[in-house]
């Protein structure tokens, strides 16, 4: 099992654009992942349990990771806090990211 510290930094908390960027994030791996706030626990993978945890700026969060690839989650978690951006908006770019392949995908196909 692995645990990761990260503070809230957005002024406007852990609202629904980044909670849903986490739970996307989150899809890719088969450890179970946790968030724990001072207001509760939720399973990373449910956006309403994320929701719920009202999470504000400054909050502190812990990450729970346990399972097969917690290595590999532990990795990205380290690569993401070590980068310059916050913890969401370093997740926000990547999909992004992902997003304007797969549409250079989708339109060259279409060709």
């Amino acid at each position: 099992m692995k645990e990761f510290k990260h503070v809230i930094t957005d002024p406007m908390g852990m609202h629904a654009r980044p909670a849903g960027m986490l739970v996307k994030a989150v899809a890719g791996y088969a450890s179970k992942i946790t968030i724990t706030a001072p207001t509760g626990t939720a399973d990373a993978r449910r956006l309403m349990a994320l929701m719920k945890l009202a999470a504000k700026q400054g909050m502190e969060l812990t990450i729970t990771v346990d399972g097969a690839d917690e290595e590999k989650v532990a990795a990205d978690v380290a690569a993401a806090k070590n980068a310059t951006f916050s913890f969401f908006i370093l997740l926000y770019s990547i999909l992004i990211i992902i997003s304007q392949n797969n549409k250079k995908v989708n339109v060259a196909a279409r060709v």
